[in-house]
């Protein structure tokens, strides 16, 4: 059951903006709070999204490929669930919130947009609710191994594979497992291919991510600039352009294939 995500991030280009501690101090408390809550969740969406991209990358060897994959698994489920965190972190903040009066009316067009499909992405969450409730941050309970095991196809790879040193170990029956219970939660999955299902789910994920942090950073600007957070102007500090600018961060080695 191969992940394979249909889009890559583009080329990037970094800015440094410096903040200003005192000005910070001087905000009104649910600004600053809402202030690093949504860097965080920004930081845990780029993070797991591009180790996600990074776990993808097409294997010639079998068992490598399988070990990169099941890896690209539990990336994937860390990943809907901070998405889902973060969606259910904007309603309560922003959407459901004084600060949301105060702030949204503030927002650039740009920003209103983004506002807009962070709106229509939780009218449709059941997905990634579904995932994150059962696989991401909770461990299956029993009903649903169960039902995750009954829907294992009869030839299914139910192995484990263990390597000489620590933590090499790949439980791939799991892997399996899980993922069966996984595509399961996706609308018609039974007239589909687990591939096909399984591209749903990460296409679905992916384009939620990227929503959310497309207004994490206009809110963000938008706090910055009504408390004037950052006199200084942007000032760019690094440029990562070319078809392989996805490939120049470095992935910790416990990481690593």
């Amino acid at each position: 059951m191969p992940l394979r995500p249909s889009s890559v991030s583009r080329p990037l280009s970094i800015y440094e903006i410096k903040l200003d501690r005192v000005a910070i101090d001087s905000m009104p408390a649910d600004a600053r709070r809402n202030l690093f809550l949504f860097g965080h969740v920004a930081n845990d969406i780029n993070t797991l999204s591009r180790l996600l991209i990074f776990s993808v990358s097409k294997q010639e060897d079998r068992i490598v490929g399988m070990f990169g994959e099941a890896r690209a698994a539990s990336i994937l489920r860390f990943l809907i669930g901070a998405t889902r965190e973060g969606y259910l972190a904007v309603e309560r903040a922003v959407l459901r919130s004084l600060f949301g009066s105060n702030y949204i009316p503030h927002l650039t067009p740009e920003g209103a947009e983004a506002l807009e499909r962070v709106k229509a992405n939780l009218a449709d969450t059941k997905l990634l609710a579904g995932i994150r409730n059962a696989y991401s941050f909770h461990l299956p309970d029993q009903s649903q191994l169960n039902q995750a095991y009954g829907r294992l196809p009869i030839d299914v790879d139910l192995s484990v594979y263990s390597g000489t040193a620590r933590h090499s170990s790949l439980y791939e029956m799991s892997n399996k497992l899980i993922a069966c219970g996984m595509i399961e939660l996706v609308p018609n999955s039974a007239s589909m291919t687990d591939e096909v299902a399984m591209e749903i789910i990460v296409d679905d994920v992916l384009k939620k991510s990227v929503d959310l942090n497309d207004f994490i950073e206009q809110i963000i600007i938008t706090i910055l600039e009504r408390h004037n957070l950052s006199p200084e102007p942007p000032k760019q500090v690094a440029t990562i352009d070319g078809p392989d600018s996805m490939k120049t961060f470095s992935v910790p080695p416990l990481l690593r294939s």
